[in-house]
């Protein structure tokens, strides 16, 4: 007999839905999720008819990051012990809810990004407040986890559960990747190619990656860009690639839904540089064989940066440092790293963490035995 579960989110974006489907799959599971993303709402939600039980909740937006899950106490009438929360604490009825349930003798196991190392006070407060609450806590990674140990959470009550994205579409991708000639053709020149694929925005500090080529050109090492994807940044990154002699360098693909073209993009390219948090990117990445080259600090990282070792799936440099970045760049390009094993460290990276199978054990590890 599957253990019955309760599993409430904010929203179920597209690319987390194989771990909700194992969930579904596993788990004699009852899902509550919000519509829409409140603070994100470009992001489109998987088909949520896919599962068994699921009843979509209506999300309102207060004022970002605040929101309200309406109806959420239905959930309470749900015949299980465990619920899984994935719902930050800007969800303001969140904090009612787990009251609620708590004094049902329900447990509440927090699925959660959990710290950055970069909250204000109060928000650090009202985080340490809310994990309190928790019976067991689920985190992204492992940095999260080290800053909740020296805040003095027990560490019997934190899994690391990692995060997934498509991968089950990736893993059959991979078998048909091979070397082609999509940059030699499209720039006309064997130049290495660097790589981004996701919003151009201004977190993203994209042009230090076009302020690092110049570097590298005028040392003798030139290079190409490709950007995948589309945003507010498009127009003034292609005025700086002008500025800076680059424009016959930069290739401003456009957005791509396409696993396919993505992955031959990426397993073609050199390297995938995000300067700026890299998140859900590295995944993507490194899952068609893409060593990425971010920034380190932990602090003002996504969880997903954690997949990059430095030496084997990619490099680190110095947070907001272009003379840092230009320097492993060119580092990494002039190693002279065989293309295979680098490929081979990166898809061993995420068959390993970064994988809904993954995620799974993790789960059913944090809510332990009934």
């Amino acid at each position: 007999m599957k253990r019955k579960i309760v599993f409430i989110a904010f929203f179920g974006a597209h690319y987390r839905y194989e771990i909700f489907k194992k969930i579904d799959d596993n788990f004699d599971a009852s899902f509550y999720l919000g519509d829409v993303d409140v603070n994100n709402p470009d992001i489109k939600p998987f088909d949520y008819s896919k599962l068994k039980k699921c009843a979509t909740m209506e999300c309102r937006a207060i004022k970002a990051p605040f929101f309200y899950m309406k109806g959420i106490s239905k959930a309470l009438a749900e015949d299980a012990d465990d619920y899984i929360v994935f719902i930050s604490p800007y969800a303001l009825n969140i904090w009612p809810f787990i009251f609620k349930a708590k004094r049902l003798g329900k447990k509440i196991h927090l699925w959660t990004i959990g710290y950055t190392g970069r909250e204000s006070f109060p928000v650090r407060c009202a985080k340490h407040l809310f994990f309190r609450l928790a019976d067991k806590i689920m985190v992204y990674a492992n940095h999260s986890k080290r800053i909740m140990l020296e805040k003095g959470i027990d560490e019997s009550k934190i899994s690391v559960v990692y995060n997934s994205y498509a991968y089950e579409e990736q893993l059959r991708l991979r078998g048909g990747l091979e070397a082609g000639p999509i940059f030699r053709e499209h720039f006309g020149n064997c130049n290495p190619n660097l790589i981004f694929v996701g919003r151009l925005n201004p977190i993203k500090k994209l042009d230090m990656i076009l302020k690092a080529m110049r570097i590298l050109a005028d040392s003798g090492v030139k290079t190409n860009l490709t950007l995948v994807g589309d945003g507010r940044e498009k127009g003034a990154l292609g005025e700086l690639a002008n500025k800076l002699g680059l424009a016959e360098n930069v290739w401003f693909f456009g957005a791509c839904y396409d696993q396919k073209k993505m992955s031959n993009m990426l397993y073609n390219a050199d390297i995938c540089v995000s300067p700026g948090n890299v998140g859900l990117t590295s995944m993507l990445a490194m899952a068609y064989g893409c060593p990425v080259i971010t920034h380190g600090d932990a602090n003002f990282q996504d969880p997903e940066f954690e997949s990059v070792k430095p030496g084997k799936t990619g490099d680190l440099f110095r947070k907001g440092d272009v003379e840092s970045l230009a320097s492993k760049i060119g580092q990494w390009l002039a190693s002279g790293r065989d293309k295979a094993e680098v490929a081979k460290n990166c898809f061993a990276e995420i068959d390993e963490n970064w994988n809904p199978s993954n995620q799974l054990k993790n789960i059913e590890k944090s809510l332990g035995s009934r």
